[in-house]
């Protein structure tokens, strides 16, 4: 089995930012839904394997655009799960990220969930990078379809139809041929995890852009480590936060 080297998590770690993870093994949960501040605009950021908790991430700029583009009109809620995993390997199938993953869907639905019973009228944003990819792709779908989060609850009605925009960035489970994908990618190859079927994102594929760039192990199986981080200079940071800005300008309220 070839697993990722030291060196290659230490690059991934130095590329996002600098500091420590100090969020929980398992985050807490309240039985009281807090009350939450309607804006305009949520955005949702989950990031990837071994990323720092509200760090300068392959995420953190994007969320900045878009906040930019919107001032004083958006809530950013980087996730606050472990982003930890088990096995870390550029075997195909081989990567588990065990109670890790399944912490993001809950925590992603919770959030979207609570926002649409709060804020009824406020759209949102979903992003995420490698695990946190995974972790978006598996929230927007119902439970029996997921990888992870296979116990927790279902997008409600109205949470789906408030996702105005959602990026993602080398997701484990990749499909290849999906016409919401971009990047340089092979058609033919799917990620390294179990790929969703075909069609199981097909609600949100006009408001989805699932960026892959050839040989990244992640999103296309049996690749390199390398073109994993090439995301963090490659322009599809930009390209993503553009992606969003003209899906919001599209959903705006007359």
């Amino acid at each position: 089995m070839t697993r990722w080297t030291v060196a290659a998590l230490s690059a991934l770690m130095l590329l996002s930012a600098c500091g420590d993870d100090e969020s929980p093994s398992r985050p807490p949960t309240s039985s009281n839904t807090p009350t939450m501040e309607c804006n305009d605009y949520l955005i949702v950021t989950v990031r990837g394997t071994g990323e720092p908790l509200d760090g300068s991430n392959l995420l953190g700029p994007v969320a900045e655009q878009i906040a930019a583009a919107h001032p004083g009109r958006t809530r950013h809620y980087d996730v606050p799960y472990p982003a930890s995993a088990e096995s870390l390997s550029t075997a195909p199938g081989d990567a588990y990220f065990g109670e890790s993953a399944d912490d993001g869907v809950r925590l992603v639905l919770n959030e979207l969930n609570s926002a649409a019973e709060q804020c009824p009228q406020q759209r949102s944003v979903v992003m995420g990078f490698s695990q946190g990819a995974l972790v978006v792709g598996d929230a927007l779908i119902s439970p029996d379809r997921r990888d992870a989060g296979q116990d927790e609850a279902e997008l409600d009605s109205r949470a789906a139809e408030n996702v105005a925009a959602a990026v993602v960035y080398g997701d484990p489970r990749f499909v290849g041929s999906e016409p919401f994908n971009a990047g340089t990618y092979d058609r033919s190859v799917n990620g390294m995890l179990r790929p969703r079927s075909a069609g199981d994102l097909d609600a949100f594929a006009g408001r989805l852009r699932s960026y892959c760039v050839a040989h990244d192990f992640v999103c296309q199986s049996g690749g390199q480590f390398d073109p994993h981080i090439s995301y963090f200079t490659n322009g599809m940071r930009d390209e993503g936060a553009q992606f969003v800005l003209a899906r919001l300008s599209a959903t705006a309220s007359p």
